[in-house]
């Protein structure tokens, strides 16, 4: 190799690893800049169009969606929001929302792979309990003979004995965050498998999987094909 070749080879190399920096320092205060946002309490307003514009920094639309985006309805309204920031989003609206409403995310598209969604649905609608969000989601898994109330029954089992927060649903899709880890998650991993089975057989691809991730996240998110 040529000297120039060499310094020429050199030179890219710098560069590149110049780039590499700046682009970790750009994603490292991005970072900080959107923690130091969730930090900051939303003012409580009766205006809940002005809250959910305060909380997204976006103009809210006139309407929510539900059976993944095919239908809308316009009592309520909603603002499409990065998935890797919404469970941040929907915790701080939730802290300043006036009675009388609910806040939920719900999925834009219909898909199995949460972690692969780029954006997702906030959404504020009339409610006074936390699984009337299964009802504006329109959740059910006729399927398997389970009604939205049946589902609603079924969460305030297990939030009775481990505490839930419901924060996402839509037409065949809810999903929660328990408040307490179960001691016996295989056993629990199977109450759920015989309540939702797709959440195996589509999903986890077995109990110990499931009870794993579980143990890991606490984040439960449940669907009927």
């Amino acid at each position: 190799m040529t000297p120039y070749a060499t310094n020429y080879a050199w030179t890219a190399f710098l560069v590149a690893v110049a780039i590499a920096l700046l682009w970790i320092a750009f994603r490292l205060v991005r970072k900080d800049r959107e923690a130091d946002d969730f930090a900051t309490p939303l003012p409580r307003i009766d205006d809940v169009t002005e809250l959910l514009g305060l909380a997204t920094a976006l103009t809210p639309r006139p309407y929510f969606t539900h059976h993944h985006g095919e239908q809308k309805d316009e009592s309520g309204i909603s603002a499409v929001v990065p998935w890797r920031t919404a469970k941040q989003r929907l915790a701080r609206l939730r802290v300043a929302l006036p009675a009388g409403y609910v806040a939920y995310l719900t999925d834009p598209v219909f898909s199995r792979n949460y972690q692969s969604y780029e954006t997702v649905e906030l959404v504020i609608a009339p409610g006074r309990d936390p699984f009337d969000i299964a009802r504006r989601g329109r959740t059910d898994a006729v399927n398997h003979e389970l009604a939205t109330e049946d589902i609603i029954a079924r969460l305030r089992a297990i939030d009775e004995q481990f505490g839930i927060d419901p924060y996402l649903a839509d037409a065949d899709t809810v999903g929660f965050v328990l408040r307490r880890v179960p001691e016996d998650l295989p056993a629990f991993a199977q109450r759920l498998y015989d309540f939702c089975p797709d959440i195996v057989d589509q999903g986890a691809g077995s109990l110990e999987a499931l009870a794993a991730g579980i143990g890991r996240t606490r984040d439960v998110i449940l669907w009927w094909a």
